[in-house]
């Protein structure tokens, strides 16, 4: 088995927290996620709320952008 296949055996709660995992990991890198549409968004988290993906993403003023 591939590590794509044991991925889409996980359940989806598992797989969001690999993801927020991730995006924690990157988050400490300095590395931000853009919102493709809005450009000063930025992503930061995803949440499972009654059965449904949501991405959590905020709007980063330029010095915040600076840090």
């Amino acid at each position: 088995m591939n590590k794509k296949q044991v991925l889409e055996k996980l359940p989806i709660a598992m797989l969001i927290a690999s993801i927020n995992t991730s995006l924690d990991v990157l988050q400490k890198r300095g590395i931000p996620i853009y919102d493709w549409d809005v450009k000063n968004r930025e992503l930061y988290r995803l949440k499972i709320f009654r059965g449904k993906i949501y991405f959590l993403a905020a709007e980063m003023n330029s010095k915040e952008k600076n840090k």
